[in-house]
């Protein structure tokens, strides 16, 4: 386990993000692929006893998704403030109706977390230059995010449905209203998981970021666990390879991505001679 304390900074004052741990382990977003994304994907996520999540994309979410969206979350904690069906501002009153959606129902769904920031401020966070190129991008991300409904399940119940995030962009002041949903919001006060961004600033695969942020859910600070590679590859992909070389591809990337994550500090990750990985992480977290 690497002790060394040296580590890449982010570009702002965000080093980790609260996330739900149901969404953080639900395989929401995929490394980037050549070609046209997805569209019209559905996945479901069990979670503890008898909740399952299912989630609807209008377009398939990459790893440039995954970083804005753990970016929102980050920033929440700091600048967010809950809003409810009570809210009456304009923009709050349409960022909640928009976030509950046609499906949902924005008289009894569960307060949402609210802020407001700006372009410049969420690619600082990311690290990233600010120019016409990059605003573009987080726009297009902005947009894929949006995109995401879910909704609860259990044996008994259906939960009315929302979206993963609403916003609202003013142009002429570059400042962006988001709203996160109900279980972020209820993360940042109660259950959640640590996603470590100084962490994830230092991975430079697609792969090895989305496989840092699931494994950062699935094993918390000072546990250990162990977990086959062909599980990972799934975790990451979320789907079975086409082909056998597409699996011996991926396998692949998800050993390079454990060797990167293994020379974190605080990390443990490596394989033995049976495939299966065995991860272990540090108790107390050097979040520099």
């Amino acid at each position: 386990m690497t002790t060394d304390s040296s580590i890449k900074k982010r570009g702002g004052v965000t080093s980790f993000a609260k996330s739900d741990p149901a969404i953080s382990l639900a395989s929401l977003f995929r490394p980037i692929t050549r070609g046209r994304r997805p569209r019209g994907l559905t996945i479901s996520a069990p979670w503890g006893a008898d909740l399952i999540l299912h989630f609807k994309l209008h377009t398939g979410l990459d790893t440039k998704d995954q970083s804005v969206f753990l970016t929102l979350v980050a920033l929440a904690a700091i600048k967010g403030g809950q809003i409810d069906k009570m809210t009456t501002t304009p923009v709050g009153r349409q960022l909640w109706l928009d976030l509950n959606g046609d499906d949902g129902d924005a008289e009894y769904s569960g307060p949402a977390v609210a802020f407001s920031t700006s372009f410049y401020e969420i690619l600082k966070e990311m690290g990233l230059m600010a120019s016409a190129t990059s605003y573009k991008s987080l726009l297009d991300s902005l947009d894929r995010l949006d995109g995401v409904s879910f909704k609860g399940e259990t044996p008994r119940f259906i939960f009315p449905s929302q979206r993963l995030i609403s916003y609202q962009v003013d142009k002429e002041k570059q400042r962006i209203a988001v709203v996160l949903n109900s279980r972020i919001c209820a993360a940042l006060t109660g259950q959640y998981v640590r996603i470590e961004l100084h962490e994830r600033a230092q991975l430079t695969s697609d792969a090895g970021k989305v496989l840092h942020a699931w494994l950062c859910a699935w094993c918390g600070p000072g546990s250990s666990k162990r977990i086959g590679v062909d599980k990972l590859v799934l975790k990451v992909w979320g789907m079975e390879a086409a082909t056998s070389s597409t699996g011996r591809t991926r396998r692949k990337r998800i050993r390079e991505a454990l060797v990167a994550i293994n020379s974190l500090p605080g990390w443990s990750a490596s394989e033995d001679s049976g495939g299966v990985v065995h991860v272990q992480r540090a108790s107390v977290l050097d979040a520099k």
